[in-house]
């Protein structure tokens, strides 16, 4: 009799474990596969033909008269080598670019329509270029009619267009992150002279090195932008000028309050004095660009400069020579960002 309940229990618990099995693999089953990353990418169709589209990036302009803002996609597919700047290509492969005129200084979620007119709605200049083999081998089209649309989800930009070329359709879609060149001034918060070159300051940034050159000594390196710095399509600085400057500080929440001499010591409450180390240039020093290339570079030296602080806010002042013996004065007052790491 006991084995028998023996058996009894037995196999009412293997038919819970099979029950409860497969009510566990029909949640499973019911339950949609969730992405763990955001799809970045798309496609370009022109007429039949199919290219997959990785990259984009958006060229910001301004209108200094009449404040209108144009927004360049640039969309880049995988089988090319091409790079973009404005309407110039270099290299093979397929793109297209999709001018929006829009009211704001972002590129703003709707549709936009075609227009011959520069209002608020994709321009005339839309083109889809496409150099298939060789650099003399080159198709370009003007769409002259379509239209495109633009949607946030996530965080990322959903964008599809709907486009003719006379005959030739041009149709896409792209989602994923876009990284902005703003080609118009950013907000001024300082100014710098340099010599005989005068220029408004734009928010800083800063890199927390931590303690880099000696234990208990904390290096923070601060990148001064001028207002009108411009990049190139591949994110690059084109023109405008950067100061560089390095500071050492015991204090591990960002330098106090104070004066900071230009030293070539490893000393708290110091300005680190420019100075190239191998093939990097590390400490205090200004660079002016110019077509993407360094026109002019000088390490700062001598003199000093004062930080007074209010929890995230910073008011530097400059009063600094360079080697060649430029002075370099201005202030700055506005927090800053602080970027990672390399």
């Amino acid at each position: 009799m006991d084995n028998l309940i023996v058996k009894h229990i037995n196999i009412y618990t293997l038919l819970a474990v099979i029950i409860t099995t497969l009510l566990i693999g029909c949640c499973v089953a019911c339950t949609p596969n969730k992405p763990t990353t955001k799809e970045q990418g798309g496609w370009l169709k022109i007429n039949n033909q199919t290219h997959t589209l990785t990259k984009a990036r958006v060229a910001h302009t301004q209108n200094i008269t009449d404040n209108d803002n144009s927004a360049v996609l640039q969309f880049y597919a995988t089988e090319q080598n091409l790079t973009m700047n404005g309407i110039t290509t270099t290299g093979y492969g397929t793109a297209i670019m999709i001018e929006f005129i829009c009211n704001s200084d972002t590129l703003v979620d709707g549709t936009y329509n075609l227009q011959n007119e520069k209002t608020i709605g994709i321009c005339d200049t839309v083109k889809c270029i496409t150099i298939p083999n060789n650099d003399t081998d080159t198709t370009i089209l003007y769409a002259n009619s379509g239209y495109a649309t633009i949607t946030t989800r996530d965080g990322y930009k959903d964008i599809n267009w709907y486009l003719l070329a006379n005959e030739d359709s041009i149709t896409g879609h792209y989602i994923g992150k876009l990284t902005y060149n703003k080609q118009f001034n950013s907000d001024t918060v300082g100014k710098l002279t340099i010599d005989t070159i005068n220029c408004a300051l734009t928010n800083a940034k800063m890199i927390e090195w931590g303690q880099l050159f000696a234990t208990g000594l904390y290096y923070y390196e601060y990148y001064f932008y001028s207002t009108d710095l411009r990049y190139t399509d591949n994110g690059k600085i084109n023109s405008g000028i950067t100061l560089i400057v390095g500071i050492h500080s015991t204090s591990p929440n960002g330098p106090q309050s104070g004066t900071y001499q230009l030293s070539k010591n490893i000393e708290q409450q110091t300005a680190l004095y420019g100075h190239k180390y191998g093939s990097l240039f590390w400490g205090t020093y200004w660079i002016k660009y110019n077509n993407g290339n360094t026109q002019q570079r000088a390490n700062i030296t001598k003199d000093s400069l004062t930080i007074q602080r209010n929890a995230d806010n910073y008011m530097f002042t400059f009063d600094m020579t360079d080697q060649t013996g430029n002075k370099i004065q201005g202030t700055y007052n506005s927090t800053v960002t602080i970027i990672t790491q390399p």
